[in-house]
C-alpha cells in the first residue's frame, strides 16, 4: 500500500466514524509509519527507531516494530501479554527498543535461535536443533558432579528431547543440548575440573548511564502517556509505562532540574523508576531489567571463609538476601555451595557475581557474622 494511499484511508476512516477520529487516528497512523519504515530503517545503519505508541494496541506495535527495526518481533503462541502498549521511543537502538517493549508488556525477552526476539511471561528459552555428544572430564568417582551441573544448566534441559548424564567411573559426561547449550556445558566443565576462583569481567554498559541532560521548561500532564510524551520530546529519551502504574493526580506538573530531581519528583507521585538499557522505565514496581536472566548470565567459581555445610548454607541465605534479592529464583540464577572447591558456584549476571564476590570478601576479613550483621541482613 503507497503512503498516499495509507493517508487516504485515514481520512476516509474520519469521514465515515467522526466520532471515532481520536482512537482510529492512532491506529492508522502508525500504520503509515509502517508504510515509510523500510524506506527508514535502510536510511540508518545501525538501526534507530523513533516510535510513540499511547495505549496503543500491542499486536499493532509489534508489528511497527518489525517493518521499523528489521528484526522480527516475536509472541510465541499461547502467550499472553498486556494488551496495550504505552511507550515513547527516541532515537532507540534494538537494546533499548527490546527492554522498552518487553517492560511495557510486562514479560521477559530473549534471543531465538533463529535470531528473532521472543516476548513470553514465562521463563522458558527456545531450543535451538539438539546434538548429542560426548565429553570427557577429570570429574571422576563423585557422582554428585552430575547434579551439579543439571542445576547449573538447568535452562536449557527443560525440553523433554534434551538429557544429561555423567558415568562417574570414568568422567565421560553424555549430553543432548542445543547449540547455546552445549556452550554453557563446555565453560561449566572446564571451570569444575580446574577449580581455581574466576569471576567473569563485569563493564558498564554505556546505556546504563542515565542521560546528562536535564528538563529546561516545566512540564504539565494529566496522564501517564502525555507526561511520558511531552518529556521525552524536551529531554529527548525513551521512556517506557508498565501496564500497571499508579493512578496519577488530576495535574502533574515537573518542575525544571536534573535527572536526579525528576525521579525524586515522581517518586512522589509514588511511581517507581529506573533508567536500564537506554530507557526510563515508569511502573508501580521497582522496574527490572527484561533479558531473559539464561542469556545474560556467567559462571564464577568464588571460594568462602566457610569449613562446613551447615555454615555454607547459613551464608548463601545471606548472600541471598544482600545481594540481588527476589532473582535467586529465576531461571538461569544459582548460587550452589561446593563443598569439594570450598567455593561457590555462581550463575548470574557478572555484576552480582562481582557483589558476591565482595560480600565473600568481607566475610574472609571479618568474619561472616559481622559482615552480615552489619548489612542488616543476618539470618
Amino acid at each position: 500500500m503507497s503512503v498516499r494511499r495509507v493517508f487516504a484511508v485515514v481520512a476516509d476512516a474520519i469521514v465515515a466514524d467522526p466520532s471515532r477520529v481520536c482512537s482510529r487516528m492512532r491506529d492508522l497512523v502508525l500504520i503509515a509509519v509502517l508504510a515509510l519504515g523500510p524506506t527508514l530503517a535502510a536510511a540508518t545503519a545501525p538501526t534507530v527507531i523513533d516510535l510513540v505508541a499511547a495505549e496503543q494496541d500491542t499486536q499493532v506495535v509489534f508489528a511497527a516494530l518489525r517493518r521499523l527495526g528489521r528484526e522480527d518481533q516475536v509472541i510465541p503462541p499461547g502467550t499472553t501479554l498486556a494488551p496495550r502498549v504505552r511507550l515513547v521511543l527516541r532515537h532507540a537502538d534494538m537494546a533499548t527498543v527490546r527492554q522498552a517493549l518487553a517492560h511495557a508488556v510486562d514479560a521477559t525477552w530473549s534471543i531465538a535461535p533463529g535470531g528473532a526476539t521472543q516476548y513470553r511471561r514465562d521463563t522458558l528459552l527456545a531450543n535451538g536443533p539438539l546434538r548429542t555428544k560426548t565429553y570427557t572430564s577429570t570429574l571422576m568417582n563423585v557422582p554428585h558432579w552430575e547434579t551439579v551441573v543439571r542445576q547449573a544448566l538447568r535452562p536449557w534441559l527443560i525440553a523433554s528431547s534434551t538429557g544429561l548424564a555423567l558415568d562417574s567411573r570414568t568422567g565421560l559426561w553424555v549430553a543432548t543440548l542445543d547449540g547455546a547449550g552445549h556452550e554453557r556445558l563446555v565453560d561449566l566443565l572446564a571451570l569444575l575440573e580446574a577449580g581455581q576462583p574466576r569471576c567473569p569481567i563485569s563493564l558498564p554498559h554505556p546505556l546504563a548511564l542515565p542521560p546528562r541532560t536535564g528538563l529546561a521548561a516545566a512540564v504539565t500532564a494529566s496522564t501517564w502517556s502525555d507526561l511520558a510524551e511531552r518529556l521525552s520530546r524536551q529531554m529527548d529519551v525513551s521512556i517506557s509505562c508498565a501496564p500497571t502504574m499508579p493512578v496519577p493526580p488530576p495535574v502533574m506538573t515537573l518542575t525544571p532540574g536534573d535527572f536526579t530531581h525528576l525521579t525524586q519528583t515522581l517518586a512522589r507521585l509514588h511511581l517507581r523508576t529506573g533508567w536500564i538499557d537506554g530507557v526510563w522505565c515508569w511502573g508501580s514496581e521497582i522496574p527490572r531489567l527484561r533479558q531473559h536472566l539464561a542469556q545474560r548470565s556467567r559462571f564464577a567459581l568464588l571460594p568462602a571463609p566457610v569449613d562446613d555445610d551447615a555454615t555454607a548454607l547459613l551464608l548463601s541465605g545471606g548472600l541471598q538476601s544482600l545481594v540481588a534479592p527476589g532473582t535467586w529464583q529465576d531461571a538461569g540464577a544459582l548460587l550452589l555451595w561446593i563443598n569439594r572447591r570450598r567455593s561457590f558456584l555462581v550463575s548470574h549476571d557478572p555484576a552480582v557475581a562481582h557483589q558476591v564476590w565482595d560480600v565473600l570478601d568481607r566475610c574472609e576479613r571479618f568474619g561472616i557474622d559481622a559482615t552480615l550483621t552489619i548489612a542488616g541482613e543476618k539470618p
